[in-house]
């Protein structure tokens, strides 16, 4: 999938109300969904299969020990703003596939989403790209956020176009051939090279979506794609 292919908006559908036809649609479908592991707030993709009373999902390399019995993941429903809060009662279980997983008891209620802004590196995309227009450039975008951005400038003297809290505007994040255009680039913290800034701009439903579905798309580029057996 290329990323122009992101734009295309996920369906909204309706919140369901009962949580365990939520859950048994997903693992018939073999949905992939967002998974946050609270305590450690690391994020990543798994789908899950609902089996004799409890839920197991697939576990991406690298958590190790990380998740311990009594743990907190939180899903997100994909195309709602659900969340559902799971608590882990067995870290690890081999499956025959050669990878692992781990087994949560069923829920019986929704959370409040508390979504905290989710960061993805986009320093591998050459694609994406900030254009301050004033200055009539263009700065790699490095990292992205459903509310900021970083992104860097070429000699250390160029931090002083963007001095810390001084907001800049006009400027636009263009990614691929799609653009999203911002009422205010505030720059936050300098870091060697680099700026970062908070960023603000009309939240119609059509721009709220774009970054959202471009900050989910790179993040799941980044992730390792995992499945249950």
């Amino acid at each position: 999938m290329g990323l122009k292919s992101f734009f295309r908006p996920a369906p909204e559908t309706q919140p369901e109300t009962d949580i365990n036809q939520v859950l048994t649609r997903l693992a018939n479908n073999r949905t992939a969904i967002q998974v946050e592991f609270e305590e450690k707030k690391l994020h990543f993709h798994s789908v899950l299969s609902v089996k004799n009373g409890v839920i197991m999902m697939a576990k991406p390399e690298g958590l190790g020990e990380n998740l311990t019995r009594e743990c907190h993941v939180r899903l997100t429903v994909p195309g709602t703003h659900q969340e559902i809060r799971l608590v882990v009662s067995s870290p690890h279980v081999n499956l025959k596939s050669g990878g692992g997983a781990f087994v949560c008891s069923l829920p019986t209620q929704f959370e409040s989403s508390h979504r905290d802004a989710v960061r993805v590196d986009t320093s591998r995309f050459s694609n994406i790209h900030l254009h301050v227009v004033n200055l009539n450039d263009k700065f790699p975008v490095i990292d992205l956020s459903d509310n900021g951005l970083k992104f860097r400038v070429l000699f250390q003297a160029g931090l002083s176009m963007f001095p810390i809290g001084i907001s800049v505007a006009p400027a636009k994040l263009v990614a691929s051939k799609f653009r999203l255009d911002l009422d205010e680039l505030i720059p936050r913290v300098h870091k060697g090279l680099a700026v970062g800034c908070e960023i603000r701009f009309d939240k119609t439903k059509e721009n709220k979506r774009f970054l959202t579905n471009l900050v989910d798309y790179l993040e799941r580029k980044e992730e390792r794609k995992v499945m249950v057996g």
